[in-house]
């Protein structure tokens, strides 16, 4: 049963379960995966699909993280061709504030199912070098029976110094594997049992710090495991089980982080009613000059989305206990609630409000921050405000669009200051940081392998202490990309983005100023396993700053070979 957005009070559950349109319970589970190159990626993978300096990509569409309309919007993402390993990649701060437990803890990714009827493999090998010595082999390959799945992937890429000290290393692999059980008890039988093992290392140098030799290894150790119930019972349940373990080095520095994560819940019919209930738990603990550990728990009951002719509302209850540095420990009770209207029918207007409290974890701050100390404090985020009001519309079976208007008022926000150091940043907590964005989605989705994307995002933060704005937040972001297939076999993937002013400094009120940066890349398929590709990243040469002293990347070409079966 998919994963449902949640109860606000029990009057809710009585009330609706006299009226509301029930979801139809689920067919048995079909023993397949999804392709290869769709499959989720752990958090020990993220590093190497990231630009040469290793700063995240924007957020995904919003649609994608509220999960609260009812059109089915395109997600490029998921398409076979072959898109670059990235576009223009920029650390977001307001990814601060959403859910990042897909990010720090493995054990927590579900892993996707589709009907397999028969035994069948499939893979895929890429290479390709360029400019400043980029390198890049990577190597997928999944087989799929109707009783279990096994699938192994990894990857290596490595570039030289642009400038003096920039080069850098990265490295990981990943073996997935599950089976359906086979059991005399109904609740048993058909059940999925699942489970990862991962490893990843990283290596890069502090280049814009005033001694650029610091070099910095981070390595991760991931292990998980997973049981989902069988899909056509009424009652159904699931758990999980992750650790991870991540050593980070630094020239003067070493520490390790620890996360070890749990999880379980159940779905029931009460008086023909579906509803949800779980727990997660994740104790974080650092292991160096000194020791400290930080628990965090949120445990939930939920609803299904309920209809009721064009409306629809889902609700839920969750309650947080979360523990910080210098002292932090609180708990917490926030209802989430999502109403929606379908206005015409091609039309959905939405409204939702989910409060929570966020765990920062160091592996989670450096992944969107690779220059930040390994020292730097840690506490959890308290949102008590998390707003979002939305209009989507499905213009055609081609073209659809989505207007959104967001507010975030968030305590203890992460936020960014080199201090004395420079090109090394910390966090400081103070005051409440309240963030506002407006944004504008099209999306058109020609075929499987042909799309358009364009996006629009105006943002405004202020820190209440401070009265300044978010660090390295953009004012303005625009993103535009399109992946056509010109003839058969060749495709183009063309894609521009403009990025406005951003802060540098909590402390500073000095800018980093926009600037705009295309890419292309061009894929032709020589025969029917074997393809080549080119791509130009960076091609207008831009010279712009990722970071405050960080020189971003310069016209980089490279060649490649792919090879599918």
């Amino acid at each position: 049963m998919k994963p449902v957005i949640h109860i606000l009070i029990a009057g809710l559950i009585i009330a609706a379960s006299l009226t509301a349109q029930e979801k139809p319970v689920p067919g048995q589970r079909p023993a397949g995966i999804a392709p290869t190159d769709s499959v989720a990626r752990p958090v020990t993978q993220q590093p190497s699909t990231k630009s040469a300096q290793g700063l995240p990509k924007f957020d995904i569409p919003e649609y994608v993280i509220t999960g609260i309309v009812s059109i089915e919007l395109p997600d490029a993402s998921k398409q076979e061709a072959s898109e670059p390993d990235h576009v223009l990649a920029l650390a977001d701060p307001a990814a601060f504030p959403r859910d990042r437990s897909s990010y720090d803890f493995h054990a927590d990714q579900k892993i996707t199912l589709s009907p397999a009827a028969a035994r069948i493999g499939n893979g895929r090998l890429q290479m390709s070098s360029g400019t400043y010595l980029t390198s890049h082999v990577g190597l997928r390959h999944m087989v799929v029976d109707p009783e279990y799945f096994f699938g192994v992937q990894g990857d290596y890429r490595s570039s030289k110094a642009y400038i003096p000290f920039a080069n850098r290393s990265s490295g990981d692999i990943l073996v997935r594997g599950g089976i359906v059980l086979n059991s005399p008890a109904d609740w048993f039988d058909r059940g999925l049992l699942a489970g990862g093992l991962g490893y990843a290392s990283e290596t890069y140098r502090f280049y814009g710090y005033g001694d650029p030799s610091l070099t910095r290894t981070i390595t991760r150790f991931d292990l998980s495991s997973r049981y989902d119930s069988p899909r056509a019972a009424l009652f159904t349940h699931d758990a999980n089980l992750g650790l991870a373990l991540n050593s980070i080095k630094d020239s003067t520095t070493s520490l390790t982080e620890t996360l070890l994560g749990a999880g379980a819940g159940v779905n029931v019919l009460i008086w023909s009613f579906p509803l949800e209930g779980r727990v997660d738990f994740m104790l974080a603990s650092l292991t160096g000059n000194s020791t400290a550990s930080f628990p965090y728990v949120d445990a939930r009951i939920a609803t299904e989305k309920l209809w009721y002719g064009d409306f629809f509302v889902q609700a839920s209850l969750h309650g947080y206990l979360a523990q910080g540095m210098l002292g932090q420990k609180f708990a917490r009770a926030y209802p989430h609630v999502a109403l929606g209207y379908r206005v015409m029918h091609n039309t959905v207007l939405s409204l939702s409000y989910a409060g929570r409290v966020q765990q920062n974890t160091l592996s989670g701050l450096m992944s969107l921050h690779p220059y930040i100390s390994a020292n730097a404090t840690l506490r959890q985020s308290d949102i008590p405000i998390d707003a979002i009001a939305a209009l989507e519309t499905d213009w055609s079976p081609v073209w659809r669009s989505r207007f959104s208007a967001r507010f975030q008022s968030v305590r203890d926000f992460p936020l960014l200051t080199e201090g004395t150091s420079g090109g090394i940043w910390t966090t400081d907590y103070r005051g409440t940081t309240k963030i506002s964005s407006f944004k504008a989605d099209l999306f058109a989705k020609f075929d499987a392998n042909s799309y358009f994307t364009l996006s629009w995002e105006i943002n405004d933060s202020k820190n209440t202490i401070t009265q300044w704005k978010v660090p390295y937040l953009p004012d303005l972001r625009l993103n535009g990309g399109a992946w056509l297939e010109l003839a058969p076999g060749f495709g183009l993937f063309p894609s521009v983005a403009y990025v406005g002013n951003r802060a540098r400094d909590l402390f500073a009120a000095g800018k980093l100023k926009g600037f705009v940066c295309a890419n292309l890349h061009a894929e032709y398929a020589l025969f029917q396993p074997l393809s080549i590709s080119v791509d130009f990243m960076n091609l207008t040469n831009t010279r712009y700053e990722e970071w405050s002293g960080y020189q971003a990347v310069p016209l980089t070409i490279t060649a490649g070979l792919t090879m599918r079966w």
